[in-house]
Order: structure tokens, then C-alpha cells, then sequence
């Protein structure tokens, strides 16, 4: 059986990830009564080289299926350097300690915004800190990795805990 670790097991993608056939391997920085999932396989923080390569080598993966990010788009050009330091050398410090598959979840936010729909063949330019960490951890993943996935998204939600019920909440409570 495929072994797969999962960083940012506790947010709102990684709190509703389910893989049948595969021995998932859970990790996340941050341990919230919030979060549904609060029983993780590893404590991972991702810009801890040293944490990561024991945490790799202990549970020898597979698969990397790599949610932990900073993704607070205000948080982000608030503290450019805490973006920098999870986004791009968090993802980095994986990459150094892994040879498998290797799966990101990036953004629609490594575009500008102004022609979409975007396909993966049209020219990136991101307009904030938040696309511009992604955008360089896509790079990073390219140059240090032979088997990888991106996927770009955009808003991603869940309902319980400390998430939206909705994008329409969410959009909702923006405009209040």
C-alpha cells in the first residue's frame, strides 16, 4: 500500500482529504479544537528543514501531497517574509528530503485577474505576495522535483470549525 503524507492536514482542504487505497500519513504545524481531524500522524513544520527530514526518513512516503501554506492574501502582504518562509522554503525544505510524487496545491492568484479563464499555458502575473509565493513554490517544485502535480485553484471551502459555511458567506461577510 502507497504511503501518503499529507502536509496541512488541519486546514480546509487537508481536514476533508480521504484516500482510499493509500496509507495516509497526516501532518500539521498547528493543532486547533477547531479542526474536526485533530489526531495527526506527525508534527510538521515545514519550514523546519531539520523537522522535515526526520519526518520524511521516519515515515519514507510515496506521495507528498503538500496543503500546509500560508493563504491569508491580506496576512501575506502584511508579513511578506512569514509568506516567503512557509510558501516558497517551506516547500523547499520538502523537496530537498523527497524523491517521489510530489502533489502542490497552488492558485488561480499566479495570474493577474484581468483575462480569465486561465488555461496552464497562459502567461502568469501575480499581482500580490500571496500569488507571488505560490507562483515561485510552482518554480521551486519544477526545478527540484522530476515527478510532480500542480494544481491551481481558487477559493477553496469547508463547512465546520473555523471555516466559511460558504464562498457566499465569505463573500458576504467581505462586504459587511
Amino acid at each position: 500500500m502507497k504511503k501518503v503524507l499529507i502536509t496541512g492536514a488541519g486546514g480546509q482542504l487537508g481536514s476533508s482529504m480521504e484516500l482510499k487505497d493509500f496509507m495516509m500519513i497526516t501532518s500539521s504545524r498547528f493543532h486547533t479544537d477547531d479542526v474536526e481531524s485533530p489526531t495527526f500522524d506527525a508534527d510538521l513544520d515545514i519550514t523546519n528543514e531539520d523537522q522535515v527530514k526526520t519526518v520524511i526518513a521516519e515515515n519514507d512516503p510515496d506521495i507528498i501531497v503538500h496543503l500546509a501554506a500560508m493563504t491569508n492574501v491580506d496576512g501575506c502582504d502584511r508579513n511578506p517574509e512569514q509568506a516567503h518562509l512557509i510558501n516558497i522554503k517551506g516547500t523547499e525544505n520538502l523537496l530537498n528530503h523527497f524523491n517521489g510524487k510530489f502533489i502542490f496545491v497552488s492558485s488561480d492568484y499566479v495570474f493577474d485577474g484581468k483575462n480569465g479563464p486561465y488555461s496552464e499555458e497562459d502567461e502568469v502575473n501575480p499581482i500580490n505576495v500571496y500569488g507571488k509565493t505560490k507562483l515561485k513554490g510552482e518554480e521551486s517544485i519544477q526545478r527540484l522535483s522530476y515527478d510532480w502535480v500542480i494544481l491551481r485553484t481558487n477559493v477553496i471551502w469547508n463547512i465546520g470549525g473555523n471555516f466559511k459555511a460558504s464562498f457566499a458567506d465569505w463573500v458576504l461577510e467581505e462586504l459587511q
